[in-house]
């Protein structure tokens, strides 16, 4: 039997970006409420387009043409990461991300779209959820009322800020793996956008 690979199709966040990332998110760290957030290591930080599901190195093979064929269509995209936002909502928030906005985010729906009707097909079994553009950044360890309570308390009070430009050429298929310092991607295929 093959090994199953826990897979992705995203973008994980460069080098600059997370130093702007790591350094706003200290806006967060020192309000109080979100002593009981577990925070994603950098390694951990993606814009996650769809998850994919635990698969075999045959499907993964599969994907690459398929999800170069869905990523032809999509021109890069000029992107800004933006503001701090919690899920499911923000007044009990188990989970806190930073935004994704920018003048071509438009274009980010209909690709999760197209990457989720062609991967379909070799992917049956999974849960396809809507799609909002963000970067998970913590979650609580945690979860009652009163510890969601204090994170949506935390959100509102932080400042909301433009983290900064983000130009997205290319979309990658993930593996992710475990270790002592968190999660971590590992590339199967860096696929340009537009071809």
């Amino acid at each position: 039997m093959d090994i199953l690979n826990r897979t992705f199709v995203g973008v994980r966040v460069p080098a600059d970006q997370l130093a702007m990332i790591q350094e706003k998110v200290q806006l967060i760290k020192r309000k109080p409420g979100v002593e009981n957030v577990r925070w994603n290591a950098p390694s951990e930080l993606l814009l996650n387009l769809a998850s994919l599901g635990e698969l075999e190195l045959g499907t993964l093979q599969a994907l690459k043409p398929v999800l170069h064929q869905a990523a032809a269509i999509s021109p890069p995209m000029n992107l800004e990461i933006k503001g701090f936002g919690g899920l499911p909502n923000l007044i009990q928030p188990r989970y806190l991300y930073a935004g994704i906005e920018g003048e071509d985010a438009q274009w980010l729906p209909p690709l999760v779209q197209r990457i989720n009707q062609t991967t379909q097909p070799l992917t049956p079994h999974r849960e396809i959820k809507e799609f909002k553009a963000h970067i998970l950044l913590g979650r609580l360890k945690t979860e009652n009322e009163q510890y969601r309570v204090g994170l949506g308390r935390a959100l509102k009070l932080a400042e909301q800020p433009v983290i900064g430009p983000w130009r997205i050429d290319h979309i990658e298929l993930l593996i992710s793996s475990a270790s002592e310092s968190g999660i971590g991607y590992t590339v199967v295929e860096m696929i340009p956008l537009g071809g």
